[in-house]
């Protein structure tokens, strides 16, 4: 399991977290290569992303780049749109994954998978 750099600014205001992540170590976190961030990029403009407050974070999207391009799989708990957003800047983690082929789950079935007992 890795995190992001991008994604680990947002969870650094999380102290808890932090130490939890510490503890588990998986901290530091993951930096992209330059590849990433060209496919970061590209996913970018493709997905309008962060054109406005609505739109999927930059960030969010750089971790999709990142998954696609080192065969990870993405844990998220954003809901499944069944329906495409007529803007691609609406659209959720989950159905990027699925138009990229990447794998998302959502923690459950994360945990599930891993074998991990919360308790």
């Amino acid at each position: 399991m890795v995190i992001l750099e991008s994604i680990g600014k947002e969870i650094k205001e999380e102290k808890e977290m932090v130490e939890w992540l510490k503890e588990v170590r998986l901290l530091p976190f993951s930096k992209m290569t330059q590849k990433d961030e060209e496919e970061a990029l590209n996913l970018i403009n493709k997905y309008e992303s962060g054109t406005n407050k609505k739109d999927i974070s930059q960030a969010d999207v750089k971790l999709i780049a990142f998954a696609k391009r080192n065969a990870f799989i993405v844990v998220s708990e954003e809901a499944k749109q069944f329906e495409p957003p007529k803007n691609l800047g609406h659209y959720k983690i989950p159905l990027i994954c699925q138009k990229e082929k990447v794998r998302c789950i959502n923690l459950l079935k994360f945990l599930q998978e891993n074998k991990i007992i919360v308790g």
